[in-house]
């Protein structure tokens, strides 16, 4: 049976660089075994998803097999099983570079992975799990990385805030609108106006003995 790994792939990629248009490689169906898939992508496609695989994959998955999922017009889903989970990445071609995004670890879900390779999204977080796991797992890893993501208090949140700010301020020194700014970033226009304005503390007011609240 042919087999395709991440470490083949890559090197495919770099034989291929710079002359050839494609690279070219056959790969297991996932749901028939005697299935042989041909996928065709250009090499920094290929490059990049073998990167991609070795660097969240875990260090075993560099060389281990891969197979064809499913392939959805130029969007090609590869899996890889292992005993302590699954791992699905969608690929699709486009001008500007591939576009490589780690999906649930349910079978035919074309949802992206909320916490890394393998997690479930929301609609499997119910989703069996490993023995010595709680039945909350996929649930819980989604919320702590949710939490990673948007944290609401700390150095990170500060970190996070001030690299914020400085996206808002530069772009509206380069000219961009307010408007504009938030409909390419998502900040809403509030949060916008209140970084090119902020506004000063408020003076507290009592008796000089009390202090502040």
């Amino acid at each position: 049976m042919t087999a395709i790994s991440a470490a083949k792939l890559a090197r495919l990629a770099v034989e291929a660089l710079p002359d050839a248009d494609k690279v070219a490689f056959d790969a297991p169906a996932y749901a028939d075994r005697q299935t042989v898939t041909e996928v065709r992508w250009d090499p920094g496609t290929a490059l990049a998803v073998a990167g991609h695989i070795c660097q969240y994959w875990g260090i075993n998955a560099a060389t281990s097999r891969l197979t064809v999922e499913h392939r959805r017009g130029f969007v090609v889903t590869m899996r890889y099983e292992v005993w302590h989970g699954t791992y699905r990445l969608a690929v699709g071609e486009h001008e500007e570079g591939p576009a490589i995004v780690d999906l649930c670890g349910h079978t035919d879900c074309v949802e992206p992975a909320p916490a890394g390779p393998g997690s479930r999204c929301c609609q499997h977080f119910a989703d069996p799990v490993r023995d010595g796991q709680e039945r909350t797992h996929w649930a819980r890893i989604a919320a702590e990385a949710w939490r990673s993501e948007h944290p609401t208090g700390g150095e990170e949140k500060v970190r996070l805030d001030n690299a914020r700010n400085a996206l808002v301020l530069g772009a509206l020194a380069a000219g961009m609108r307010p408007t504009d700014l938030h409909r390419a970033t998502g900040i809403a226009r509030t949060t916008i106006d209140r970084i090119q304005a902020p506004q000063p503390e408020p003076a507290w007011e009592g008796h000089p003995l009390d202090g502040p609240a």
